[in-house]
Formats: structure tokens, C-alpha cells, sequence
């Protein structure tokens, strides 16, 4: 897969053409500055316009931001990270024969969401009514699963199954066994069923979904895996498997989306890097592929690190040579 990547690379850098952008309307241009008290902003900074007609959302891993080809009008841009209260500013009477520039101050840290009350805890109906038989051979068998004992960890999770069929965290905790035992077929059938007891059950949507991307069933992951991130939103590793899974069956557009979602949740995946960095490449985005190489770089990943400074190196060699040929050639 590697190779044919690189000489994929070879040809688009070599033919890498200069462009003048020509775009009709205004710019509207934005620096963000971070939270009251802090001195740094989040690794990726997602930056949304709203208005006149527009709905335009980038993701940035600085603090600058513009839109152009902007119509007259009333615009507000919204600006928000991972862990952080969406904050934003209003443009009133834009005019599209200027530029305009804002400021934004970062977001501060927001509550987690997802946590519940203090003191409380939820169960669900399907839990409450697993007899407690069935409880304790779960127990005992996540015992043993933790001693990495799977044969026996399997044999406890069959016996709670055997009281009580619909319990499906069980059900899942077999398949779980299943893997490490290498028995897989089996182990997606009850990924499967604890999917079909509990439909929103994120645990086993994510399990089937991994297993049938192990087993090159891409498309098959799809559904289960998007699922999976509807339900739990703040799983930047699903993202990022959702794009793989989108990459491998040659849906671009959603791999960008899921990619740069993955990112914005956790800069520090580096493959989400490396794959955003070839979408951008690939779409003729040469900013955006730069800025993400360079991020993957920065991460020192222990594979593709030569192939990227090729391409980096290349990249940067581009918009030297653009930059030169606009102060030689200047427009008249």
C-alpha cells in the first residue's frame, strides 16, 4: 500500500501547478486568541460563518482563519475545540469590495457533558432485569479475562448466558473472549447479538465494527461504526477508524470529515494526520496537506516519517517558488 502511495505522491508534487486564485466577493479574515488566562490555544480549533447565504465551516491548528467569496450582508463566525464553550462574533454590514479582520478569544473549558449527576447512576431496563446468578458468573468471568485466562473467562460468560440469553453486555464480553481464543466467527456472531438485544449498545457497535474492519468487511463497519460515533461523540480512535473504513472504500468526502473530526478531538493521532495530509494533497489543497504532514511529523511517528519530509519538503519548495513568481510578477 506504501509504495503505490509514494509514487502517487512523486507525480503530483513534480506537476504541482502555480494558480492565481480568483474568487468574486469579500474576505472576511480572523486571528484567535487564547482563553482569558491561558497562553495557548487547542491543537485544532474548528471556525464556522454563518450568514448572507452562507454556511462555511474550516478547521485550523493556528490562530488564523479567513473566508473568502463572501456576498454583502450580516455574518457571524462561531469558534469552538474539543472540551471548550463555543464562543462567537458577530460582522455587521459587510460590504464584499473589502476585506474585513476580527478577533475572537478562545472558548473557556466547558463541563463534561457526558458525565452524570454527582451521586447518581443510570442503568438501563435490560440490565435490572439480569437475574443475579447471571451477574456473578459475568463477574467471575471478567476476572479471569483480566488474568488473560480466556478460556475460562468463556466459559463464565457462556454459563451467564445460559441464565439469562438477553444479557447482552455478556454477550459482548464473550466475543471479547472469542478474539483472544481466535475463534472470530463467533465472536461477531455475539458482537452481532449483543447489538441486536441492546441496538444503542456504543460498546458493541464499536467491537462489531473493529472486527469486521480486522477482517477487511469495510463497508459492512460502516453502518454499526457511524452508528456507534452518533451515539458517543467525543471518541476521537471511532473517528478515525470510521475514516479509515471510508478511505478503504473510496469515499473521500466522508473520510475527510471523520478524519478531521478525529483530530479536533485529539490532535495527537498521527494516521489521522497522514491521511488528511493525502486527502488535501489529492484535492490540490497544498495548505492543508502542508499543515498536516507537518503535524504528523511533529508527532514523530516510528512509520512514513521519510515519505512525508519528501513530500514536505516538496510542498515548501512549491510556494517558495509561487511566492517568488507573485513578487517578480506583480499583478497590475
Amino acid at each position: 500500500m506504501k509504495a503505490p502511495a509514494s509514487v502517487l505522491v512523486a507525480l503530483l508534487i513534480f506537476s504541482l501547478p502555480v494558480l492565481a486564485q480568483e474568487i468574486g466577493g469579500g474576505t472576511i479574515r480572523g486571528q484567535i486568541l487564547p482563553a482569558r488566562g491561558e497562553t495557548d490555544l487547542p491543537g485544532i480549533v474548528m471556525v464556522r460563518i454563518s450568514g448572507a447565504g452562507v454556511q462555511l465551516t474550516t478547521y485550523v491548528s493556528g490562530s488564523f482563519f479567513s473566508f473568502d467569496g463572501l456576498r454583502d450582508g450580516n455574518y457571524t463566525i462561531y469558534i469552538s475545540a474539543a472540551g471548550r464553550e463555543e464562543v462567537s462574533q458577530e460582522v455587521h454590514g459587510f460590504s464584499a469590495d473589502r476585506s474585513a479582520m476580527v478577533t475572537v478569544t478562545m472558548g473557556d473549558r466547558a463541563p463534561d457533558k457526558n458525565l452524570p449527576p454527582q451521586g447518581n447512576t443510570v442503568v438501563d431496563l435490560k440490565t435490572l432485569q439480569v437475574p443475579n446468578k447471571a451477574q456473578e458468573q459475568m463477574q467471575k468471568g471478567l476476572e479471569f479475562l483480566n488474568k488473560k485466562e480466556f478460556d475460562r473467562a468463556a466459559q463464565h460468560f457462556e454459563a451467564a448466558l445460559k441464565i439469562f440469553p438477553q444479557f447482552y453486555q455478556a454477550q459482548n464480553n464473550l466475543g471479547v473472549a472469542y478474539i483472544k481464543l481466535n475463534r472470530l466467527k463467533e465472536a461477531e456472531d455475539h458482537f452481532a447479538k449483543a447489538v441486536e438485544i441492546n441496538p444503542d449498545n456504543v460498546t458493541g457497535l464499536k467491537n462489531l465494527s473493529y472486527l469486521r474492519m480486522n477482517r477487511g468487511r469495510y463497508q459492512e463497519a460502516i453502518g454499526p461504526l457511524a452508528k456507534a460515533v452518533g451515539l458517543d461523540s467525543n471518541d476521537p480512535k471511532a473517528e478515525m477508524y470510521l475514516g479509515e473504513a471510508y478511505v478503504m472504500e473510496k469515499d473521500t468526502a466522508n473520510a475527510k470529515e471523520h478524519f478531521l473530526k478525529a483530530v479536533l478531538l485529539d490532535p495527537s493521532l498521527s494516521h489521522a494526520h497522514y491521511r488528511l495530509g493525502y486527502i488535501f494533497l489529492n484535492g490540490k489543497q497544498y495548505d492543508g496537506a502542508l499543515k498536516h504532514f507537518q503535524a504528523f511529523l511533529k508527532l514523530n511517528p516510528d512509520k512514513g516519517k521519510e515519505e512525508v519530509q519528501g513530500v514536505v519538503a516538496k510542498l515548501e519548495q512549491h510556494f517558495k517558488d509561487s511566492l517568488a513568481r507573485v513578487s517578480t510578477n506583480p499583478a497590475p
